[in-house]
């Protein structure tokens, strides 16, 4: 291999890593896997496991809400994000916290998630089974189609 070929073999590489980057990037923000804490001791409150798919004309939000009645949901929505906020019917305890030996103790979820695509909030549909809140979110049409006079 010549270093002509070699130098073009790696600028395609360095492309595809900056790809990579770029949507691993993208993953961790929809799915909010930050660094920050998930869960205010104080306040007794925990975000809940959730998973966003983007579809052609719509946008699913699923949210693991163990221990919770439907009655308790509260479901707040705008073109660009979903907050999720539910009482359980009993308080969720933690007897061992990481390398903590203290008592933890939630009795609320609550999330606010950013969502990949503007939606159109008045026309979104929630179902809650088994612990498990699924949104529908249709997506705002992005282009519009002029007419001539």
């Amino acid at each position: 291999m010549s270093e002509d070929e070699d130098y073009g073999l790696s600028e395609y590489i360095d492309k595809i890593l900056q790809k990579f980057r770029r949507e691993f990037d993208r993953v961790f923000q929809l799915t909010d896997l930050s660094p920050e804490l998930s869960w205010d001791i104080e306040e007794g409150c925990m975000e809940p496991l959730f998973q966003v798919q983007e579809r052609e004309n719509e946008i699913i939000v699923s949210a693991d809400l163990p221990l919770v009645k439907k009655e308790s949901i509260k479901i707040n929505a705008d073109e660009q994000s979903v907050e999720i906020t539910a009482e359980t019917v009993r308080e969720i305890i933690y007897d061992r916290w990481w390398a903590a030996q203290r008592r933890k103790s939630f009795c609320r979820f609550h999330k606010k998630i950013m969502l990949p695509a503007k939606i159109i909030p008045e026309k979104a549909k929630a179902n809650f089974k088994n612990g498990i809140l699924i949104l529908s979110l249709p997506k705002k049409k992005q282009v519009f189609e002029i007419k001539i006079d």
